[in-house]
């Protein structure tokens, strides 16, 4: 809990936003080859992707927030359908937000045995939904800071954690992008997570805030996902974040993938899905999740 306050604090006094001003974010460029615009041929369902089904219960939600917050957290669940309890896993989205190819993953994720839950950190500005129906992309329409991410990923962990079906002493976090610098912060200020994953998150320093400096406050197991040609992060953050938690004796695998770029697992992206990489990189994602958080 202290590390948490005072990583909020650092965050606040850094003015950390992942988009200081409309249409800008610092390390994500407005216009990226990396980060294509939706394609209006792309399918509306993901193949492969298991939709709702007996095996898995869905629900969407709306949880309470950060304490002493007004507003509550849009959430969506996926879990099986089993008593369980199951090992529990938040997953941070990419800047596309509570969106279906978020939520596709979401029950990609449930189907392998976890409770999966998608806090929608647009959830302050009315929600991913709410955005969407706008003329500006959700990120610039509502940039998100930090600091807000982090308290409202720290309030749906606590949910989670608090449910009959899942075991609250394992459980992990997945993030994407955005999402997976947020994860690579929250996992620095929360104590008890058992395993962070991280697909081509962020690694800029921003302000007072640099995301590789405390990866040695990282807790149990780390995995690492990045394209080898990705022209958001470059591969010497990577290697800087490798040797940190190296330095730090952190339990981590950080992977490079040859050929692949930012985003390399959005199969609604065309230009920026690879196919190959996308399914070694989610048979290790589940094969560490699986280690990590099966019963002690």
């Amino acid at each position: 809990m202290h590390q948490m306050i005072g990583l909020l604090a650092a965050l606040a006094m850094s003015g950390l936003a992942l988009a200081a001003a409309p249409g800008a974010q610092p390390g994500l460029p407005k216009e990226s080859p990396g980060l294509p615009k939706e394609s209006p041929g792309l399918p509306k369902e993901s193949p492969g992707l298991p939709k709702e089904s007996p095996d898995l219960t869905v629900e969407r939600l709306a949880i309470p927030g950060p304490s002493g917050a007004a507003h509550r957290l849009i959430a969506y669940l996926a879990r099986p359908s089993g008593e369980g309890p199951h090992p529990g896993v938040v997953l941070v989205h990419d800047r596309s937000g509570n969106d279906a190819h978020n939520q596709d993953v979401t029950r990609r994720l449930a189907s392998e045995g976890f409770a999966v839950l998608l806090v929608d950190l647009y959830s302050r500005a009315g929600g991913t939904e709410k955005l969407a129906a706008g003329e500006k992309p959700v990120w610039e329409a509502a940039p998100i800071a930090a600091e807000d991410a982090l308290a409202d990923l720290g309030a749906g962990l606590d949910w989670l954690k608090r449910q009959c079906f899942v075991a609250p002493e394992r459980v992990g976090l997945l993030g994407f992008c955005m999402g997976g610098r947020f994860a690579l912060l929250f996992a620095e200020a929360r104590l008890d997570l058992r395993a962070t994953v991280v697909y081509y998150g962020i690694l800029v320093a921003q302000g007072d805030v640099d995301p590789i400096a405390h990866a040695d406050r990282i807790p149990g197991a780390f995995l690492g996902h990045f394209g080898e040609t990705d022209r958001i992060i470059p591969l010497e953050s990577v290697h800087r974040l490798e040797a940190r938690l190296k330095e730090a004796k952190v339990p981590a695998t950080v992977y490079t993938y040859l050929g692949a770029g930012h985003a390399f697992n959005n199969d609604r992206s065309p230009a920026a899905y690879n196919a190959e990489a996308a399914a070694l990189a989610w048979k290790r994602t589940v094969e560490f999740l699986k280690r990590e958080l099966k019963p002690k």
